[in-house]
């Protein structure tokens, strides 16, 4: 899949709406199957999340990377929290796992976001 300049500027969610990105962004089909940009595990029907980053293809178009809700938050917002490399706190098994364990910390403070 892959975009073009003006649809690369549409912030995305996919998976059930939470806090206000369903009432500012617009919503997509949940790219199942596809890694998370940031954990690596595949996304699957009933994730959460954001289409995040682009890289540029060779003809001029923009290929999306998605990533799970929870992780995208952990890389944004986890060394600000203290939840990082920093304090082994992403060593408690796998990138998701941190994520998810992020998630339940610190999630409430990000449902209005």
């Amino acid at each position: 899949m892959s975009l073009n300049l003006t649809e690369s500027m549409t912030i995305s969610y996919f998976g059930e709406p939470w806090g206000e990105p369903a009432a500012r962004h617009h919503r997509i089909p949940t790219p199942v199957g596809v890694p998370c940009a940031d954990c690596g595990t595949p996304i699957v029907e009933g994730d959460q999340g954001n289409r995040t980053r682009f890289i540029a293809c060779p003809n001029d178009c923009l290929h999306p990377e998605y990533a799970h809700r929870e992780c995208m938050l952990l890389r944004v917002f986890g060394h600000q929290m203290g939840c990082c490399a920093c304090n082994n706190f992403t060593n408690i098994g796998n990138a998701r796992a941190a994520a998810i364990l992020f998630w339940q910390l610190h999630g409430a403070r990000f449902d209005k976001m």
